[in-house]
């Protein structure tokens, strides 16, 4: 079920991520920023885990997108926690986070549109090895 959720992701966010270029607000830029801080947090930390692709569902100023990624995180609640146990590389995917945010600020809907396919690809590839 781990790499449905990561495939049904890989269909909808590309989409999304060149829509929040488009859109974005500098309050979704703020918000944006504090999620990716997200990536590098211990998961024992207390501060708030704000997941980077439910802010960046909520920058593309569509709100039937949004619930879409929404309701999906929080109904595969269990899936995406196990997601985020399964990266082995926190580092790397911060940086992905951090290239996405970027040509989301500069307004590159192209570029963000790539950079989140190649993120979720990324990401299933790596699943799929850990589970295999």
């Amino acid at each position: 079920m781990v790499l449905q959720l990561v495939e049904a992701r890989l269909i909808i966010e590309p989409g999304i991520a060149a829509l929040s270029a488009q859109h974005r607000s500098d309050d979704d830029l703020a918000q944006l920023e504090l999620a990716l801080d997200t990536a590098l947090q211990d998961r024992t930390d207390a501060k708030p885990h704000l997941n980077f692709h439910r802010e960046l569902a909520h920058a593309c100023g569509n709100q039937v997108l949004f619930e879409v990624v929404d309701s999906l995180l929080a109904v595969r609640g269990r899936e995406q926690r196990m997601v985020r146990l399964l990266i082995d590389d926190r580092r790397r995917d911060y940086d992905q986070h951090q290239a996405i945010f970027a040509a989301v600020r500069a307004g590159d809907a192209t570029g963000a549109e790539r950079l989140t396919r190649d993120h979720l690809r990324q990401l299933r590839s790596d699943i799929a090895a850990r589970i295999a």
